[in-house]
């Protein structure tokens, strides 16, 4: 039986109560736990965060440190933007260094973002 969204929040805030950075035992289940708590979005592809990469660097003129906010906005509007071989490299990298739990994190927002600006999600199962 899966969990109801009040039980899966509960948990997330025990969790938070008792941080444990650098067990990885607790990384483990805390990335187990976000991922259960946001199952409702797919990951992206590297292409779809390559146009998103590419949206946050020319909408921002940011270069490297991307926050959670601006890859949402990326992945949510970014699907016009032109990409190259370099921000695919990018994207594949990016793609290793945050985790599962973030990217479906990440999805969810950018799906909300395009939904309220009357487009259709993208980042659904």
């Amino acid at each position: 039986m899966s969990k109801t969204p009040a039980q899966l929040d509960r948990e997330i805030a025990e969790f938070l109560a008792k941080p444990k950075v650098g067990d990885p035992k607790w990384e483990r289940e805390w990335a187990a736990l976000l991922t259960e708590k946001h199952s409702k979005a797919r990951k992206p592809t590297i292409d779809e965060i390559a146009h998103a990469l590419s949206y946050v660097e020319r909408e921002y003129a940011v270069k490297g440190d991307i926050n959670g906010e601006q890859w949402a906005e990326g992945l949510a509007f970014g699907q016009r933007s032109s990409i190259d071989m370099t921000d695919k490299a990018l994207a594949k990298e990016m793609l290793k260094l945050l985790p599962e739990a973030d990217w479906l994190l990440i999805a969810e927002r950018a799906n909300y973002l395009a939904q309220e600006q009357g487009e259709a999600a993208r980042y659904r199962k």
